[in-house]
């Protein structure tokens, strides 16, 4: 049985079955999962207008980040767009990249690193979108567009929903080969 934990943010919009689906096949292996709401609320709405509970809000967070080893940020055009301007979610993403942590994204989510400079010179891949993939170019990662998942360094991105389960499988074991 792992010890390993996993911190998801969540905010609106954000994909429910990339966050479901990597969700249960991590507690599946044994790593323990955690969710924290950006919002005021555990009850959040989702891409598809699914209402999804968070395991507890962002001000809880504090006292206990240092206790999770790697973050997962699911996709959703609209989700990634908020979490584009939370401050809470930089506070979080730049604490575990200072921690040199496992920071993992799919979909859409692997911009928001790009633009914070973690792809920097890493292998990466982002949704099959122009745009996507240009702020993944501009912002000097290495983009790599015939696999559906990486992982480089500290950091594992994954191309897309449909992919969630198998993104999932592959990113336990990621997090399993890290001390």
């Amino acid at each position: 049985m792992s010890n390993k934990k996993v911190l998801v943010p969540l905010i609106e919009g954000f994909e429910e079955t990339e966050y479901i689906a990597v969700r249960d096949i991590l507690i599946r292996k044994g790593i323990d999962v955690d969710s924290v709401s950006l919002t005021d609320s555990k009850m959040i709405v989702a891409n598809h207008n699914t209402i999804i509970g968070a395991d507890s809000i962002y001000k809880n967070l504090k006292g206990y980040i240092d206790e999770y080893d790697a973050l997962f940020i699911p996709g959703g055009t609209i989700g990634v767009e908020n979490l584009d301007s939370n401050i809470k979610f930089d506070e979080i993403l730049f604490h575990f990249s200072s921690e040199n942590k496992i920071i993992a994204a799919i979909c859409a989510a692997p911009s928001l690193l790009a633009k914070r400079g973690l792809l920097k010179n890493k292998k990466s891949v982002v949704f099959p979108d122009k745009k996507l993939i240009e702020i993944l170019i501009k912002n000097e990662a290495d983009y790599i567009n015939d696999v559906n998942y990486i992982g480089d360094g500290n950091i594992f991105t994954g191309t897309k929903m449909q992919i969630s389960i198998e993104y999932a499988e592959n990113l336990a074991k990621f997090i399993e080969s890290k001390n």
